[in-house]
């Protein structure tokens, strides 16, 4: 599949909101912009696509995330190697720096959520604490706590939620989304029939069509099809693409209505001689 960025309408304003992030963070204020949407919408391959246009570092908080890990991790996204100080200080001070000394980049914490665990939040605001001492932008990917949490901001959430200066909300894909997708992702072209199929078999999700998408075009391509069509019969043909049902099943769909209404007459006739 090619390495671009697919222009679908979440995409440009996930794009458009960090471009305006990136301008508001400064030295001692921060920027966030919010990702949210059901799993599976194209939150995380959004930021894929980000990444492509500039310097990002890739975070991902999980349940078990404490604040030595979350510096830790977050250098490691910067330098790539785990950090040699020990103390909190020492590893907020060294991040802080590597910010500072960043500019134009952006942080993109996925599956943040967690950060909103406990009842202070106080993962949520070292990241907010780091980012305003250095003046950076921050992407929050979040399925529904987290967005649904700095909605209704508290005492602890209230730094955080003033500074989201845009939110950017996923669906489940359409069937032109896998259009426009398949029209600028693949590598081999496949006809209406057939991203139709793959649309229908994506269980409603971005990531899930993608996943059809890639699967079908390696063998595609093992084939020797690269740069070419391929349609939903040559890739049955093929064995890509699962053979559909036979006729028989449908006449076996059609033929139990018809049975069963031939019974209830059957047992209306029975029942008008019986009186």
């Amino acid at each position: 599949m090619k390495s671009i960025g697919v222009m679908l309408p979440s995409v440009v304003a996930m794009l458009e909101a960090v471009e305006d992030a990136s301008s508001i963070a400064h030295n001692h204020n921060a920027a966030f912009v919010l990702l949210q949407g059901p799993a599976g919408s194209g939150k995380t391959f959004s930021a894929g696509i980000l990444a492509q246009a500039r310097t990002t570092y890739y975070l991902r908080a999980h349940a078990v995330l404490t604040p030595r890990t979350l510096l830790s991790e977050w250098i490691y996204a910067i330098v790539g190697w785990h950090p040699a100080e020990k103390f909190l200080s020492e590893l907020h001070a060294r991040l802080v720096g590597e910010l500072r000394s960043s500019p134009g980049a952006v942080t993109i914490i996925d599956e943040a959520d967690y950060l909103a665990l406990g009842a202070h939040h106080h993962l949520l605001n070292i990241v907010r604490d780091v980012a305003d001492l250095a003046g950076h932008p921050i992407v929050l990917i979040s399925v529904t706590a987290l967005a649904r949490r700095l909605a209704a901001p508290t005492a602890f959430t209230a730094q955080i939620s003033s500074r989201v200066t845009s939110h950017v909300s996923f669906a489940a894909p359409t069937a032109a989304d896998a259009e426009v997708m398949g029209r600028e992702l693949l590598e081999v072209t496949f006809d209406r029939d057939l991203i139709t199929w793959c649309f229908g078999h994506s269980d409603a999700s971005l990531r899930g069509l993608v996943r059809q998408f890639e699967k079908i075009e390696t063998g595609a391509v093992a084939a020797g099809l690269k740069g070419r069509k391929l349609s939903l019969r040559q890739a049955r043909s093929l064995g890509l693409v699962p053979e559909a049902r036979g006729v028989r099943a449908v006449e076996t769909a059609t033929i139990a209505p018809a049975a069963a209404e031939i019974e209830v007459a059957a047992d209306e006739e029975r029942q008008e001689r019986a009186s």
